[in-house]
């Protein structure tokens, strides 16, 4: 017989911040068009409050679930800290820190000492295509960078709904709705294999 484990406060933290991310920024509508307003176009791209809104609530997704791992790392180093000597608090801080830097990282910083694989977590294939739609959005403004422009890292991003047109991508309701469920069974799965 298999017990239920009560999810964990940062856990329903996440949760409860994805639910509501997701809600508000859908509820959001375009300002009204101004007259004479001359929306901006250049070689950065272009504005475009709809695209802006898709990609905002996508990156804040998933920064979500990049701030709840971070966080429940630190929690779980922090759990060894009490009565310790400063030579074993100076490496739990540094072992942090590192753990901190990117998604390399946190997964060894949590396979190495919280005996959790965070990719073999629900979800994690569509999480990892996430985080490169993420990083489109903040290091490309939805172009894709230098590095994402090559057939394995389009593909990948177009497993979770995304479509790259000319290097540009273009989200739309389905792959944000998308965004929340895998992200929401990611942080759920990580919770599950914590020990209490």
């Amino acid at each position: 017989m298999q017990v239920r484990k009560v999810p964990l406060a940062l856990t329903e933290e996440a949760l409860a911040l994805l639910a509501v991310t997701y809600a508000d920024f859908a509820q959001l509508d375009p300002p009204r068009q101004q007259a004479g307003r001359i929306d901006f176009v250049g070689s950065l791209g272009a504005y475009d409050f709809g695209r802006i809104r898709l990609e905002s609530t996508y990156l804040r997704l998933i920064s979500i679930v990049e701030a709840y791992v971070d966080s429940m790392c630190s929690n779980l180093f922090r759990r060894h800290l009490v009565d310790q000597v400063p030579v074993l608090r100076a490496l739990i801080t540094a072992a942090e820190t590192q753990a901190s830097i990117n998604w390399k990282e946190r997964k060894s910083a949590f396979s190495d000492y919280h005996g959790v694989s965070l990719g073999s977590c629900k979800r994690w294939s569509e999480l990892d295509a996430g985080i490169d739609i993420r990083n489109t959005i903040a290091h490309g403004l939805g172009t894709l960078t230098k590095r994402q422009r090559n057939d394995k890292s389009r593909n990948k991003m177009k497993t979770v709904g995304a479509v790259i047109v000319d290097d540009r991508l273009m989200l739309n309701d389905n792959a944000l709705e998308r965004c929340l469920v895998f992200t929401r069974e990611f942080v759920k799965s990580v919770d599950s294999k914590l020990e209490r």
